[in-house]
Formats: C-alpha cells, sequence, structure tokens
C-alpha cells in the first residue's frame, strides 16, 4: 500500500538540503508551484513543464503554499521510496 507522508521544515532551503542529503533529487524552482522530488539522481524540470504522467512517477513534491518563511511541506509516496531514506529525511527535519 502506498501511504501518503508528509514532513515540515522551517524552511526551502532546509528541505532541500535535507532532501539531498537523504539522496533524494529536488525540481528546479517556479513562483507558485510544487517542486518534484525523486529518489537517486536526476534533473527534475519545472513543474509547469512536467506533464501529468511525468508527473505521476514522481516520488513527492516539495511545497511552500505562502511567501519566504512559510513552513515547507514535504510530501512522499512511502510505497515508492526507500525506508532509509525516509527515516534519514524524518531525522532531519526533526
Amino acid at each position: 500500500m502506498n501511504d501518503v507522508i508528509y514532513i515540515e521544515f522551517t524552511s526551502d532551503k532546509l528541505a532541500e538540503q535535507a532532501l539531498r542529503a537523504a539522496g533524494f533529487s529536488v525540481g528546479t524552482q517556479q513562483r507558485g508551484a510544487p517542486r518534484g522530488i525523486l529518489h537517486g539522481n536526476y534533473l527534475i524540470s519545472k513543474w509547469r513543464n512536467l506533464d501529468r504522467q511525468h508527473r505521476e512517477m514522481l516520488h513527492g513534491e516539495m511545497n511552500r503554499p505562502g511567501p519566504v518563511g512559510t513552513q515547507t511541506t514535504v510530501t512522499l509516496i512511502s510505497g515508492r521510496v526507500p525506508t532509509a531514506a525516509i527515516t534519514a529525511l524524518k531525522e532531519q527535519a526533526a
């Protein structure tokens, strides 16, 4: 079963650093849109350049729903990501 996991960070920068340290690639920034996440070494386009099929292949997304300083949420699909990577990311968020 694929559970959705939400991990909160105090900023985009901290979330991105934690994701990269846990072995994830993070998509290119686009104002007002989420950033795609894949476990492994990938180059991920801006959200607007990802079609529906590519968005569905992502392991998760990173989203900041407000201005700079707003908490950043990382959303992951557990069945698509190694458990060790999720654990490492949660430890860095704590």
